[in-house]
């Protein structure tokens, strides 16, 4: 079974790697959803309570939020630093710190606009 939640977070980025407008400084209201996984129920008859997933992820996002994506370093003593902050890079980045705070992650889908959107479930991250 599993459990979703969505997010919401606002960051400005540039891709210095990439010939186009996106190589200039600019920004984006970021949706992201999480999904928890679980094969049974906990005590209370929930996958995860929301309020909780909700708690352990805005730790993550209030660190991104309303920066310039390019500029961040460290978080939780894990780098962060992203020299080309793609969709790509920073799920990466997301997944990595929520995990670390949700075992049972499943899924993240990070919507870069209403159109485009990433989806990872730890093919990279987990080795798979």
């Amino acid at each position: 079974m599993f459990a979703s939640r969505i997010f919401h977070f606002s960051a400005a980025h540039y891709l210095p790697n990439y010939q186009g407008k996106c190589s200039n400084l600019h920004g984006h209201n970021y949706k992201l959803v999480v999904t928890i996984r679980a094969s049974k129920l906990d005590n209370q008859g929930m996958v995860m309570d929301f309020a909780e997933i909700k708690k352990k992820v805005k730790e993550v996002l209030d660190f991104f939020d309303h920066k310039c994506l390019n500029d961040i370093r460290y978080l939780d003593g894990f780098s962060v630093s992203m020299n080309n902050p793609t969709a790509e890079n920073i799920i990466l980045r997301l997944w990595k710190l929520i995990k670390n705070r949700i075992p049972r992650l499943h899924k993240l889908t990070l919507y870069e606009s209403e159109d485009c959107y990433i989806e990872y479930a730890g093919e990279f991250a987990e080795g798979k």
